[in-house]
């Protein structure tokens, strides 16, 4: 059930379903979904194994690193689905920007980038995770997010963001 990415609490009313004597918590859960998650990713490291994901499923993605004395280190990840990469050619006029601040456990921000389509629905572009929200970063996802674009003459006509002064200068 967990390949199927059927949430926990669903997992354990199947089981209880199946075998009203069943007396599985939703810790056990989580700890074997755990299990299961590691054995899957073998020897690979977590970002091994998100490369090996995103090159498997077919997505856009580049990533920047720093090489020191201390070993090598992510800078900045870019990735976009092909999906995404398709509807931001048929619809570049509107783009939506903006950044987490560091919630993820590695303390990186998250810069998402959305669309609008002519229905006025919205879609995901692309996401990158920056190892700070400085101009260097916000310029290299933004180089990865031009390069998607087919046709030079279709970058967006409208680029909404929130008062982030940095970003209000490297969009520009």
């Amino acid at each position: 059930m967990t390949k199927n990415l059927v949430p926990p609490r669903n997992i354990i009313s199947t089981l209880k379903d199946r075998d009203p004597e069943n007396k599985m918590s939703s810790k056990q859960v989580y700890n074997t979904q755990y299990r299961y998650k590691v054995k899957m990713r073998a020897s690979m490291s977590e970002l091994q194994h998100l490369f090996k994901y995103l090159g498997d499923n077919k997505y856009f993605f580049k990533y920047r690193s720093l090489v020191d004395e201390g070993g090598e280190y992510l800078q900045d990840i870019f990735f976009a689905h092909p999906r995404s990469v398709s509807l931001l050619n048929s619809f570049p006029i509107v783009l939506l920007m903006d950044s987490t601040y560091k919630t993820t456990k590695y303390n990186m921000p998250l810069f998402e980038i959305v669309g609008f389509t002519s229905t006025e629905r919205t879609y995901n572009v692309g996401f990158a995770w920056l190892t700070n929200e400085k101009e260097d970063n916000f310029i290299r996802a933004l180089e990865q997010l031009r390069s998607l674009v087919r046709n030079e003459g279709s970058l967006p006509k409208l680029i909404l963001i929130d008062r982030d002064t940095t970003l209000m200068n490297d969009v520009a």
